[in-house]
Parts: structure tokens; sequence; C-alpha cells
């Protein structure tokens, strides 16, 4: 009966022994979980951090476009003056180089009213805002030479 006591006590302390160890979590264990937690946050931090950098550079994009449309908005209006101006002129005219250059106005008038839509239409988040502005640029740009050049060669 005291070896059946002995058995008992043995296999209970065993078990107890067993659970405690089980229960218990090491300094490494315990290490490696607040690791993963403060990667978890970090990771949390850094999409935090992308949103509000993608957030402010759609903020800087939508007011340097209300700037830009401002100005090349004046640019396209005088260019359309510029354009009525010739074309009123060159309309009473009989010669064919008149007609000519009146074709080259109906061309740029076009153009220009078709950059003047594209300005109108153009949303910073769907595309690339550099690559927009710097095409738009060169456009206006060749739109302003031919209109001076007309100038110069009506002068003649």
């Amino acid at each position: 009966m005291m070896k059946t006591k002995l058995t008992v006590l043995y296999i209970a302390a065993l078990a107890i022994a067993i659970g405690f160890g089980s229960g218990c979590e090491s300094s490494a264990d315990k290490k490696m979980r607040e690791d993963q937690k403060a990667k978890k946050e970090l990771d949390s931090l850094k999409v935090v951090k992308e949103k509000a950098e993608a957030e402010a550079l759609k903020i800087r994009n939508e007011n340097e476009m209300m700037n830009f449309e401002a100005s090349y908005n004046q640019q396209i209006e005088s260019n359309n003056k510029q354009i009525k101006e010739f074309k009123e002129r060159l309309k009473a005219s009989e010669k064919s180089r008149d007609k000519m250059t009146l074709k080259t106005i109906d061309s740029l008038d076009m153009r220009n009213e078709n950059l003047k839509l594209k300005l109108k239409n153009y949303k910073t988040e769907h595309s690339d805002w550099t690559a927009f502005k710097r095409e738009f640029e060169h456009d206006m740009g060749e739109i302003g030479k031919a209109l001076k050049g007309l100038t110069v060669n009506d002068k003649k």
C-alpha cells in the first residue's frame, strides 16, 4: 500500500512538474513573442506613414494643378484672342497665301481647344502628373511658337 501511495505521489508530482513546465514561458519564447508584436506595430506604422505621404502628395498635386490650370487657361484665352484676330484679318483677303494661313490658323485653333479640354478633364489621381505637365507645356509652347511665326509672317 505504501508502494502504491508512493507511485501515486510520484505520478502526481510528475504531472504537476509537466504542467508547470509547459505553462511557464521561457525568456526566449517571451522575447520572440515581444519581437513579433513589435514587428506588427512597426508594419502598422509604416502603412499609416505611407497613407499619409500618399494623401500629402495628392493634396500637393491638386494644389499645383489648380495653379497650373489657372495659368494655362489665361494663356489659352490669349491664344484664342490672337487666333480670332488673325481669322478676321485673313477672311477678307483674296490672296492664296492668306487662304493657306487661314487653314494653319484653323488647325491651331483646334489644337488650342483640344488642350483646353485636356486641361479641364485632367484628374491628378489617375495619371502621372509630371508627365502630363511636361507634355502639356510642350504642346502650349508649340502653339505659342506657331502664333508668333504667323505674327512675323503677317508683318512682312
